[in-house]
């Protein structure tokens, strides 16, 4: 026989929650707002992005300028990783010049979580980008990026 119990709480709820002053969003399943940030801060780690419309949305809550600049993929690819990337790439090197600390840090958090996470957005932001930083002039990025980014760049 099987019994069920029924919860006297109420169901998860999914909030948006960022940690510190880092511009990326995380989602948390929590009973109210406040546990929600609470278990937001426990994570150490940016949520990366599942699919390559995701990483877009994060690098334009990121770069708000980028988002006023982007018209379409790059050469009207298909939306992967990689595209969205190399697109991006080419806005970097301004971005990284004119983009404030709080920015930076931001997005080294999500390089580097990529890195260490492997896989094709790994692969994407190494070759994509890591490897051009010095030809699109964006070194001012590597004080924001960890030892193993700052290895994968060229120059």
């Amino acid at each position: 026989m099987l019994t069920f119990r029924r919860s006297r709480q109420s169901p998860a709820v999914l909030f948006a929650a960022a940690v510190g002053d880092s511009l990326l969003l995380c989602f948390v399943g929590a009973q109210c707002p406040a546990a929600a940030a609470q278990l937001a801060v426990m994570r150490k780690s940016p949520v990366l992005p599942k699919s390559a419309d995701e990483l877009l949305e994060q690098l334009f809550t990121m770069f708000p300028e980028y988002r006023a600049s982007y018209s379409a993929p790059i050469h009207n690819y298909a939306l992967s990783f990689h595209s969205v990337l190399i697109d991006f790439s080419t806005a970097f090197g301004r971005l990284a010049s004119t983009s404030s600390e709080k920015q930076l840090r931001s997005f080294g958090a999500l390089v580097s979580a990529a890195l260490e996470a492997g896989g094709a957005l790994e692969n994407a932001f190494d070759t994509c980008l890591l490897e051009h930083l010095h030809q699109i002039r964006a070194v001012r990025f590597r004080k924001f990026s960890t030892k193993s980014a700052r290895e994968k760049t060229k120059g």
